[in-house]
């Protein structure tokens, strides 16, 4: 290790250095730092005094900070009213790449071109689509149907239940209001 000798780490400060005053150096700092003497980094670097801001460098900086606050605002205002656009763009995105990987399995497994490939993985994937609604859709529509028929029939059973104990008396009008509505494919359909 470098040894220094012991001359060269700072002294204690005087009682005239501690108010501010030096006897050899009158613009000496009232405070120096000890180092340890085992310490391997050099004394620190002096720290430069930074000068009053003058007005117009002032006036430059707070007019600088304002624009930024200012164009933030609105770009996070654009940012907000736009969110249906760039939920648009991602879904396209996404769509983009839920085609593309067939497309691209296809053109390098055959010798069909990028856009026969594509043409026929949009007709694979809405074929699908429709095959998964025929399949789901068709027994689906026949339990709404009874649902429709059952609702009525239930709001009956609900009322008389509810009408045996006392606790209820205050949902009769809750199940009233329900009983009002009237239930069809158009209602379910909006839900």
């Amino acid at each position: 290790m470098n040894e220094r000798p012991a001359s060269s780490f700072p002294q204690p400060a005087s009682t005239s250095q501690a108010s501010g005053t030096s006897a050899s150096d009158p613009q000496a700092p009232a405070f120096q730092p000890r180092l340890r003497e085992d310490s391997p980094f050099p004394h620190p670097a002096p720290v430069p005094v930074q000068e009053a801001f003058s007005d117009s460098q002032f006036f430059r900086r707070t007019l600088l900070v304002a624009v930024v606050t200012v164009l933030t605002g609105v770009l996070l205002t654009l940012v907000w009213f736009a969110g249906d656009i760039f939920l648009l763009l991602f879904g396209g995105m996404l769509f983009a790449v839920l085609l593309r990987a067939p497309t691209n399995w296809l053109s390098s497994h055959t010798r069909l071109s990028d856009g026969a490939a594509l043409t026929i993985s949009i007709v694979t994937i809405v074929g699908t689509l429709i095959g998964l609604l025929y399949i789901f859709a068709v027994p689906l529509a026949g339990q709404l149907g009874k649902l429709i028929e059952t609702l009525p029939q239930a709001m009956v059973r609900l009322r008389e239940w509810l009408g045996e104990y006392n606790w209820a008396r205050p949902l009769e009008p809750v199940v009233a209001e329900l009983a009002r509505v009237r239930v069809d494919r158009l209602t379910l359909g909006r839900a």
